[in-house]
């Protein structure tokens, strides 16, 4: 059927209503309403309307093609729509089985996890009760080493104190009265006090020289000096002896008031007392000085420092050498006119083979022993 440039196309003959359109039928809405529109129009209006029916039904085709083109259109639309919709669920789905497997594959490491970590426990707590136990055993250890330790330092200590004991009883016994075997830990053994004899010929001797120049000759001057060193000597040796004789003495007889030489004292007193006498010498220094400048008839009107230092220091080491066991002996020279033995003396200022005076006397081990240190003397 015709209507100016629009084709209309009947519904099939089966449809007569709206009711015998199966609601899943492809035949679109429009259609069925023009349907009607034009049946309407065939059946009661045409031969009383045309023109206008004519036109109402063009503009109602008209409208129905536009309609038709857009359903087409969001038809195709809808349709790619659901392909990619389509896709997109596949592609989903794949990834949703991916994610379950990877869920199942989790939930097995997290159940091996989980079983992994209760056997860390039961380790870490077997760990922890033998790391207790042991522990205690350590403990236990340690008590018995800080006794097993302090015993050990107590047996050591005494062995030493013993040792110590047995060594100076030892070196007291092989010392004494043997000047041979000296203790070199003394600052003060005769090899010592020996330089220091050197040194104070070579400094306050020659101070104290100096400041007595022009009192008289050289020979007189140095006489004078030598001479108040053989009184230090004489009167150290005099109170060495006899303080040693006391100390024997209240030692070994402590109910006899008076000291009293003894030929045979108790063994290993007379070492005792020598040992005491060197341990006590710094406090005999400022006595033994003090008795020297009053028994001394030399040099008694000179009160110079230099003399002061001179018979200090001569004090201190007659006293030391006093006290060495046995003595040490200072010799003062062969008598004038003697032939100089060079091996115990050397020259002043002259060179000559007898002897004119003394300058410094000679240092011996002990009297009638090695010599130690020579002397000084001026030939003629």
């Amino acid at each position: 059927m015709s209507y100016g440039k629009y084709e209309y196309t009947p519904l099939p003959r089966h449809i007569e209503s709206r009711h015998d359109i199966d609601p899943d039928s492809q035949v679109p809405k429009t259609n069925i309403m023009i349907h009607y529109i034009c049946t309407f129009y065939h059946r009661f209006c045409h031969w009383i309307f045309p023109e206008g029916c004519f036109r109402i039904i063009a503009r109602i085709l008209n409208i129905r093609n536009r309609l038709g083109a857009r359903h087409s259109k969001r038809t195709n639309e809808y349709e790619n729509e659901m392909i990619e919709l389509q896709t997109l669920k596949e592609r989903l789905d794949k990834r949703v089985e991916e994610y379950a497997r990877e869920n199942e594959r989790l939930k097995e490491e997290n159940e091996e996890l989980i079983k992994r970590i209760k056997e860390l426990e039961n380790n870490l707590e077997a760990s922890n009760k033998d790391n207790s136990r042991l522990y205690n055993q350590v403990r236990d250890l340690q008590k018995s080493y800080s006794v097993l330790a302090k015993s050990y330092e107590q047996e050591k200590e005494e062995k030493e104190k013993a040792l110590t004991r047995l060594s100076s009883v030892a070196g007291e016994r092989l010392r004494f009265n043997n000047p041979a075997i000296a203790d070199l830990s003394d600052e003060n053994r005769p090899n010592k006090l020996a330089e220091k004899f050197s040194e104070l010929y070579d400094n306050e001797w020659t101070e104290f020289y100096e400041n007595m120049e022009g009192t008289g000759t050289e020979e007189e001057i140095i006489g004078q000096i030598v001479q108040l060193l053989k009184d230090a000597f004489d009167i150290c040796n005099k109170l060495a002896q006899n303080q040693r004789q006391v100390l024997t003495t209240a030692i070994a007889y402590p109910a006899n008031p008076k000291p009293q030489k003894t030929d045979n004292p108790p063994e290993g007193v007379v070492s005792k007392v020598i040992d005491f006498q060197k341990r006590t010498a710094s406090l005999a220094f400022q006595d033994v000085e003090k008795i020297i400048l009053e028994e001394s008839t030399h040099l008694k009107n000179n009160s110079s420092k230099a003399k002061g230092q001179f018979v200090e220091k001569c004090s201190q080491l007659c006293w030391m050498m006093a006290i060495q066991d046995p003595p040490m002996f200072l010799n003062f020279g062969p008598q004038k006119d003697s032939v100089i033995d060079k091996n115990v003396f050397r020259l002043y200022t002259k060179t000559g083979e007898k002897v004119d005076f003394l300058v410094w006397p000679a240092v011996f081990l002990h009297e009638d022993g090695p010599i130690v240190q020579k002397g000084v003397l001026q030939p003629k």
